[in-house]
């Protein structure tokens, strides 16, 4: 499969920053009240993107969820680790209390 897409080169300055950097986008960006755009160049290109099935879409769907999987149970991991440090410390100091 070919997609055709255009690429906008621009060179962007934040306004707390005194010098330009050099982006390319798939699509044009304007001023903001944060930054400013400067149009350098637009580039026709044509990319090949490599035949897919929905297989191969489910299967890296999954290897994604597995990844949140991972990253959601080492965050709540961490929060649990501090409720019951929580309870310790409010345990320890009933007993000494006592």
């Amino acid at each position: 499969m070919k997609i055709k897409t255009t690429l906008y080169i621009q060179a962007v300055k934040w306004h707390s920053s005194k010098s330009f950097n050099i982006e390319v986008h798939t699509f044009h960006r304007e001023t903001d009240e944060t930054r400013v755009f400067i149009d350098i160049a637009t580039h026709e290109v044509v990319l090949n993107i490599p035949d897919i099935d929905d297989a191969f879409l489910t299967e890296k769907h999954v290897e994604q969820l597995q990844k949140m999987r991972v990253q959601v149970l080492a965050d709540n991991h961490i929060r649990l680790q501090k409720v019951d440090e929580e309870i310790a410390s409010l345990l320890a100091l009933e007993s000494n209390n006592d």
